[in-house]
């Protein structure tokens, strides 16, 4: 799988394709099938998507914004509170995170 940017990225989880597609489009809501759509090609999740959306926010509840439409849980990344839950999430997702969002919150290590 390649980057936007043409770099090898490895294979990613269903919740690395999640957390990717959010990160890339992080001002929309999702709602839960939106990860069923085949157009999304190397980011498509399937059936599982809810459920894997779910347990996200259930490990890192900080990381979404929810709020029920219909009956429907739509979620988005919370942004605005990055610092908060980044140190937090684990070290594949971290790494979606800074490459999809530009993030680094921590300075190199000076020699």
């Amino acid at each position: 799988m390649l980057a936007d940017d043409g770099r090898k990225m490895g294979r990613l989880t269903q919740y690395g394709k999640i957390v990717t597609l959010m990160c890339r489009e992080k001002d929309r809501w999702f709602y839960p099938f939106a990860f069923m759509t085949p157009e999304l090609g190397n980011l498509f999740v399937g059936y599982k998507a809810p459920t894997r959306i779910a347990e996200l926010q259930h490990d890192y509840p900080l990381m979404f914004l929810n709020k029920t439409v219909d009956k429907y849980v739509v979620r988005k990344l919370n942004v605005e509170r990055i610092d908060d839950w980044f140190p937090d999430i684990a070290k594949p997702l971290k790494c979606i995170v800074a490459r999809e969002l530009n993030y680094y919150p921590y300075k190199p290590e000076e020699n």
